[in-house]
């Protein structure tokens, strides 16, 4: 079941079935379990590191939120159950994993220079909204793949730029919407946030759905974006926003929709009868210990629309894990939630290997026929010069130089 190439890879354990919970209880390293095991398994677990991957048909939402609610009192257990509905298992992800229980990592906050981001007035017909856009270092020679990121409840500002930076350095344009309007989004108090992140997410959904369409559109129609490879992301505020986009609304080339640490309890999901089929890949990255999550049997109900989904859920990691100055941030769940997302915008934004391989060789078959082409017209025109050449000097009839006449003809 596991491939090779994949267990090459890691220094750790992979269990799959009935010995999953015999394989958690007797190691004291990394542990990933690729089923559910039964309950009276975590008791006796020793595993410093444990990742779960369990589709979302071989066990049920239920017992997972009973699982979670068990590894919670296991304290010195670093865990990480990522649900999924998907046709390939997540074998990055648990390379990632292991990677990152054997290499610590160091906290990196991106540089503050944001001086080569843009500020933007959207949309055309009325500018009212007032984001930003990061593009990749390179020439606008070609059509790049695009990702639209919603800010948190503190509206559009630094930190926003400094993450769609990172993603013009993975060679994205990232545009940060806003969602508050340009008077808005600067310097908002705490009454003003709450005010205006409740009138969005609650009672007037269709406003913040509009709001997210404008960026959408914007981006799209720059003449270096490909519409056909959009992404949208954001976070608390911002992830509440992408999942009610995505289950209600269809935009054409929108391939990854990820939500990070989002609200998403069941009153701000809509009701079933809104819920329109879903074709990007919805990627919902959570703290284990964040109730924004809200239901994880209502969130997978409401997913039955989607394609493909994959959740993950972090030991100990309450909201707002992902903002580098908030005393909830985690840098475990801040590089394995970030990984997750690039690891899917390479993968579906990226143009098809295929592809490129069938429109390359295209390219240079038409150039090296027109080379051809070129050549053969030169070397038929110099043969064709040649044989005018030739034959006007076999047709030519010579003719006698004049001659003055002489004295005797006079």
């Amino acid at each position: 079941m596991i491939p090779q190439h994949i267990q090459s890879q890691v220094k750790g354990v992979i269990a799959c079935g009935t010995e999953a919970a015999a394989v958690a209880c007797a190691q004291s390293t990394v542990v990933a379990l690729m089923k559910s095991p039964s309950d009276d398994w975590i008791q006796n677990i020793r595993a410093t590191r444990l990742l779960v991957l369990s589709h979302f048909e071989q066990y049920p939402a239920l017992k997972i939120m009973q699982m979670e609610d068990m590894l919670k009192n296991q304290n010195d257990l670093v865990w990480e159950i990522t649900r999924y509905q998907s046709t390939e298992i997540p074998w990055e992800s648990l390379i990632h994993f292991f990677q990152q229980a054997w290499d610590p990592l160091k906290k990196q906050v991106p540089s503050h220079d944001v001086s080569n981001i843009q500020t933007i007035s959207y949309p055309s017909t009325n500018p009212l909204l007032e984001g930003y856009l990061a593009v990749p270092a390179s020439s606008h020679s070609r059509r790049y793949p695009a990702v639209v990121l919603l800010p948190n409840w503190d509206g559009v500002n630094l930190y926003e730029q400094q993450r769609i930076q990172l993603l013009a350095n993975e060679g994205l344009v990232a545009m940060a919407a806003d969602i508050y309007g340009k008077d808005l989004h600067h310097n908002l108090t705490l009454q003003q946030m709450i005010q205006q992140s409740t009138y969005y997410r609650e009672t007037h959904v269709d406003d913040y759905l509009q709001r997210i369409q404008y960026a959408l559109d914007y981006v799209a129609s720059l003449p270096f974006v490909d519409p056909t490879r959009l992404g949208l992301a954001g976070y608390c505020f911002g992830g509440t926003g992408v999942i009610q986009y995505v289950l209600t609304k269809t935009q054409p080339g929108l391939q990854v929709a990820t939500a990070f640490h989002g609200g998403l309890q069941p009153k701000y999901l809509p009701s079933q009868d809104r819920v329109s089929p879903i074709h990007p890949y919805v990627l919902v990255l959570s703290g284990g210990s964040d109730d924004a999550h809200g239901n994880q049997s209502v969130l997978e109900s409401a997913f039955q629309a989607a394609d493909e989904w994959e959740i993950s859920r972090y030991a100990g990691v309450y909201h707002g894990f992902t903002e580098w100055e908030n005393p909830a941030y985690n840098l475990n769940a801040d590089t394995r939630s970030w990984d997750a997302f690039l690891r899917q915008l390479r993968a579906r934004l990226q143009p098809n290997v295929t592809e490129t391989s069938r429109r390359t060789f295209s390219s240079i078959s038409a150039w090296l026929f027109a080379v051809c082409l070129v050549v053969t017209l030169v070397l038929v025109r110099m043969r064709r010069r040649k044989q005018h050449q030739q034959y006007a000097k076999l047709c030519q009839i010579p003719v006698p130089p004049s001659r003055k006449p002489s004295q005797k003809q006079k």
